[in-house]
């Protein structure tokens, strides 16, 4: 859960960077096109960046928060039963597994690799958070 949440941090990151060099440089040429001061510009455009990146970093420090809690707390739960696989085909394929009454999103490469292990119906051991239904750890039991 952790790695998962520093990757987070990390696109944040990327993302908030690829989009200051892009907003300066395109500021840096509407100033010079309209005769404004560059540095000027320059100002309000950090301005933009620091207020809209203060408020994406809130979030993501209320999600650590969050995910560290749940950690601490304990607030983890097991489950055991019958593995079934699950597609569900909407606009665009939806892919689960259950475990007895709990149901759990994964990807396509996840399902498809459950698939070609012939794991349906074996009896399976899945530890997970109950606060954001993430699946810790699974384990086949036979």
């Amino acid at each position: 859960m952790r790695e998962q949440h520093q990757d987070t941090i990390r696109l944040t990151r990327e993302f908030f960077s690829f989009i200051m060099i892009i907003g300066y440089l395109g500021s840096g040429a509407a100033a010079l096109t309209e005769g404004l001061s560059l540095l000027e510009m320059w100002g309000w455009v950090s301005f933009g960046f620091l207020c809209f990146s203060g408020f994406a970093w809130a979030i993501i420090f209320f999600d650590r928060r969050q995910l560290e809690r749940t950690l601490r707390d304990g607030d983890l739960a097991q489950i055991r039963g019958s593995l079934r696989l699950v597609m569900r085909q909407n606009k665009t394929p939806s892919y689960y597994f259950s475990v007895g009454a709990h149901e759990f999103s994964i990807d396509h490469a996840a399902y498809t690799r459950l698939k070609r292990g012939n794991l349906d119906g074996q009896q399976a051991l899945v530890y997970y958070t109950r606060r954001w239904r993430w699946v810790l750890s699974a384990a086949i039991e036979g």
